[in-house]
């Protein structure tokens, strides 16, 4: 439970430096606030942002699919209050919102996850050691 909690909690941090660095990055290259690339680094900020953190929970989680969907949907959140805050078009909204549930779903799927606690599956690493039971991913 604890370490749940921690890797929710340490894949936010990544998941939010991850999504401001590049937001910065856009910012400092465009020159202009709301301007197209500082939009565009918007979009695909937040979409990094969630897809980071998604990932960095399962990994730590000890591969548990539900807070890979717990750390992306918080990323989510972030975005979509920093989106609030700015006078942006509707085109930067859908498609940060989409970002960020692709993100957040490629997070989970690029690792073999399993819906079981892993205090129920009784192993550490969410498998029988061949990948058999839980599926393929990028990353096993």
């Amino acid at each position: 439970m604890l370490r749940s909690l921690m890797a929710v909690i340490l894949a936010v941090i990544l998941g939010l430096a991850v999504a401001r660095w590049i937001e910065a990055a856009g910012l400092a290259v465009s020159g202009a606030p709301h301007g197209f690339l500082h939009q565009l680094s918007l979009i695909f900020g937040w979409g990094a942002g969630a897809y980071g953190a998604g990932l960095a929970a399962v990994l730590i989680g000890l591969r548990w699919r539900p807070l890979g969907f717990l750390a992306a949907a918080a990323i989510g959140l972030n975005g979509f209050l920093t989106l609030m805050g700015a006078p942006l078009s509707l085109w930067t909204w859908l498609l940060t919102i989409l970002c960020v549930i692709g993100g957040g779903w490629l997070s989970v799927i690029s690792v073999s996850t399993s819906m079981i606690a892993p205090e129920l599956r009784g192993d550490d690493m969410g498998g029988s050691g061949d990948g058999s039971s839980q599926g393929g991913g990028l990353f096993k």
